[in-house]
């Protein structure tokens, strides 16, 4: 990650990829400035519509209704959970090479002088546009680990929405290995929010805050999930599968919201627009 005297990338790689990404330019290191937000393209917006297209797509082709019973296949939990790691694995090295080019960034400006911060600016503009299909690339590569489970975004929710209802309330039901997981699960939440909750991008079109992640919003998507003991043994038995390093937290609850994400996409993509400046805020 780049030094906050540089430049900061905040990144929130969720379900499906989409990221809200705030890019802070610190000048002269006297407070942090909000770079203008680069306008979405015809082509970049059509991008989006098809991304939002093909879950809806991928759902009907892969029809999922829960089980009657709710209950979990040892084999099913397993390419869940590989599906889930995967997706965590590739945001994060998306994450990264951001991280990297931030520091190159910020090592530009370092240099001084006036050709060197308007290299940097080029540079800035560059990973800003590369920023704005980051989401469609990881929504992709997503819907690529799906297909070849053969699970519909549907089913991903489900899962998604049962193993985390499950491992709430594993403290009511003497569920120990479960408690030990949701213990470990929650800071690892509030950890992630916390790289993210000053973040804010407003491209004319959609503006994501990311104070609007709460643990309360999450929570509320699986406090009505019955415990079921089958269940809960088949979790214990594939903890090493349970991820929560990086975004897995983040990703989750992108995958709880998918829907009105989706919709979200679906209301605000459908043109080019010019772009805001956002405000600045003092970290």
């Amino acid at each position: 990650m780049a030094s906050t005297k540089k430049v900061l990338l905040w990144g929130c790689l969720g379900c499906g990829g989409f990221l809200a990404l705030l890019i802070v330019l610190a000048l002269g290191g006297v407070g942090f400035f909000a770079y203008q937000a680069v306008q979405f393209g015809t082509e970049i917006a059509k991008e989006y519509t098809t991304l939002t297209q093909n879950y809806e797509q991928l759902d009907q082709e892969i029809a999922f209704t829960p089980p009657e019973n709710q209950l979990f296949t040892d084999e099913r939990l397993k390419e869940y959970f590989v599906v889930r790691s995967s997706a965590v694995k590739f945001a994060e090295q998306y994450g990264d090479t951001f991280g990297k080019m931030g520091d190159e960034i910020g090592q530009t400006f370092d240099k001084g002088g006036v050709s060197s911060k308007i290299s940097g600016a080029g540079k800035i503009g560059e990973i800003i546009k590369q920023a704005a299909m980051m989401p469609a690339t990881i929504g992709n590569e997503h819907l690529k680990l799906l297909r070849e489970a053969q699970m519909s975004p549907d089913e991903y929710v489900w899962f998604t929405r049962e193993v985390l209802g499950v491992l709430l309330k594993a403290k009511d039901n003497e569920f120990e290995a479960g408690q030990t997981m949701w213990d470990n699960y929650i800071p690892a939440f509030e950890k992630a929010r916390d790289h993210i909750k000053g973040m804010n991008i407003n491209t004319g079109q959609f503006q994501i805050d990311g104070n609007d992640i709460q643990l309360d919003s999450l929570l509320g998507k699986v406090n009505d999930v019955t415990f079921i003991q089958e269940n809960a043994e088949l979790i214990a038995q594939n903890t090493d599968q349970f991820v929560m390093e990086g975004n897995a937290t983040i990703l989750d609850y992108m995958a709880l919201h998918l829907k009105e994400i989706l919709a979200d996409f679906s209301q605000k993509h459908d043109g080019p627009q010019a772009p805001q400046e956002v405000a600045p805020q003092a970290q």
